[in-house]
């Protein structure tokens, strides 16, 4: 049977998270891969879990502006891209040859 979260966590729970003095996660679920980091500074981050304990942010909660339903939906687009064989830089839009300062360079070469 397949792994089922029983928590799913709503903007209110995210609010009520406690502060601790050091940084943890919790498990935010649907998809099972969603996590919410709570950091000693107050900011909560979201972040996919993508491989084994291999996590990458994908946005701060921020009420009204950055909530769990914005989170799951880019969740769940960048879990597809991941499963359809795509890399994880070339997902989030950090592969090099798309950088700016890459392509600069690349340009002058060819002078």
């Amino acid at each position: 049977m397949a792994n089922i979260l029983k928590a799913n966590l709503l903007d209110k729970d995210i609010r009520s998270l406690e502060i601790l003095s050091k940084q943890y996660k919790k498990k935010v679920g649907n998809p099972k891969e969603l996590y919410i980091w709570i950091n000693p500074s107050g900011m909560k981050t979201f972040s996919v879990e993508y491989q084994r304990n291999k996590f990458k942010k994908i946005g701060e909660f921020r009420e009204g502006i950055y909530s769990v339903a914005e989170a799951r939906r880019d969740a769940l687009t960048i879990l597809k891209y991941f499963k359809s064989g795509k890399d994880i830089n070339t997902i989030m839009g950090n592969n090099e040859k798309y950088l700016y300062k890459i392509y600069l360079t690349h340009i002058s070469n060819k002078s």
